[in-house]
Parts: C-alpha cells; structure tokens; sequence
C-alpha cells in the first residue's frame, strides 16, 4: 500500500504533493498525514446518504466543526435548497491529524 510506504519514510511535513482528487485514499489510509500538502477538504454532505464516504468515517465531526483542523470556507446546495457540499480550509497541516 502506498501510504504505508510513505509513512515508513518517515518525512518532514509537507513532502508529498498529491492531486487529492485522484490520491484521497492514499492521504485518507496515512497514519501520517503531515507529509502530505493538502490544503482543500471538500465533503459531502453525511446526511445525505445511509453509506458514508471515507472521509466521514476517518473524521465524523468534519462536518459539524471542522474536527479541530479545519475550517468551513464555502458551502453548495442542492437542487431542493439542501447543504450538499462544504469545502474546508486545512489550518493545522504542521501536525498529524487523527
């Protein structure tokens, strides 16, 4: 698994440029997620769906308050006025997020 390799390198922060769209698993699957330069976390929205995505199963209050590393910065509806999409601004990536 790519991610294992990675963190078995033990890199500084901020090593790994990533297209998160394409590689979201790898970052998602790190158990060191501080070498990676993320800056974006777009999300769906959890009530939306009974099967929840990656990201909600790694970190379930995203969505609610950022998990301690994020910040909202826009937000989409849906076709009927629903939240269906956030994109969150990551502010702490000098440490790994749990």
């Amino acid at each position: 698994m790519i991610a294992a390799h990675l963190d078995r390198q033990h890199l500084p922060g901020g090593s790994v440029l990533m297209d998160s769209f394409v590689g979201w698993g790898v970052w998602l699957a790190s158990d060191d997620t501080k070498q990676f330069v993320i800056t974006y976390i777009l999300m769906r929205n959890p009530e939306g769906s009974d099967a929840p995505d990656a990201i909600t199963k790694r970190y379930p209050t995203l969505w609610d308050d950022g998990a301690g590393f994020g910040t909202l910065v826009q937000s989409a509806a849906g076709p009927f006025g629903e939240e269906r999409w956030r994109i969150y601004r990551v502010d702490r990536p000098t440490g790994p997020i749990q």
